[in-house]
């Protein structure tokens, strides 16, 4: 069986990344966070029967923070938030 053309899919990517870094004597600390939010409109393919929403989303934020004493002892607690979304056509979750 072939598949006949529905349009097309569009996916948006928008994210943020940061880093800082203190480098002192005898402490070092080093802070990173990134955020990205993507937008998977799949109405072509959902309408080829290949998903099954037609929008999509997904949030992540990472964030960590490296905190380093005399260049012998360390400690980093990381963070991670990863959401999906699935979005109907009239933009209902």
């Amino acid at each position: 069986m072939g598949l006949s053309s529905a349009g097309t899919d569009s996916f948006t990517d928008v994210g943020f990344d940061t880093q800082y870094q203190y480098l002192g004597d005898p402490h070092t600390v080093t802070a990173r966070v990134a955020w990205i939010h993507e937008n998977h409109n799949t109405s072509a393919s959902q309408t080829l029967g290949l998903a099954d929403n037609s929008n999509n989303q997904l949030r992540s934020l990472n964030a960590s923070l490296s905190y380093i004493y005399a260049k012998t002892w360390s400690f980093w607690p990381m963070a991670e938030c990863t959401h999906w979304i699935a979005v109907d056509q009239m933009g209902q979750v």
